[in-house]
């Protein structure tokens, strides 16, 4: 994944906040806690590429310290359009993905076809 993607994904995961002692994750915590890797760490910090599957581990963890459903769907949303841009970006296509698409995308995966405007 692209650089620009991991300053999206350090910006979130810098901010999470433990919910049994109130602060910010340490980095030990990070990788002890929400298995995040240190290698995925450092990239993050210095601003270089991640890989695939160090992006996809850190998105679950945003996924998952989501509180409530709505809040999930922003977060999703959110990391869904910096990576589709991220996605342009790198390969000089151009697209515009917006909240709509992503609301299709998601009815689509969970099989509620019903709910996809024709």
């Amino acid at each position: 994944m692209t650089a620009k993607y991991g300053n999206v994904l350090w910006q979130r995961v810098s901010k999470l906040v433990n919910p049994q002692t109130g602060r910010k994750y340490s980095q030990y915590e990070m990788i002890h806690v929400l298995g995040i890797s240190e290698s995925a760490i450092r990239h993050m910090e210095k601003g270089t590429s991640l890989t695939l599957d160090q992006a996809s581990i850190i998105e679950h963890v945003l996924l998952k310290a989501a509180k409530t459903p709505k809040e999930r769907n922003k977060v999703a949303f959110e990391l869904l359009a910096a990576r589709s841009t991220a996605f342009c970006e790198a390969t000089g296509e151009r697209s515009v993905f917006t909240e709509e698409d992503f609301i299709v995308a998601v009815n689509l995966l969970a099989g509620n076809y019903h709910l996809v405007k024709e």
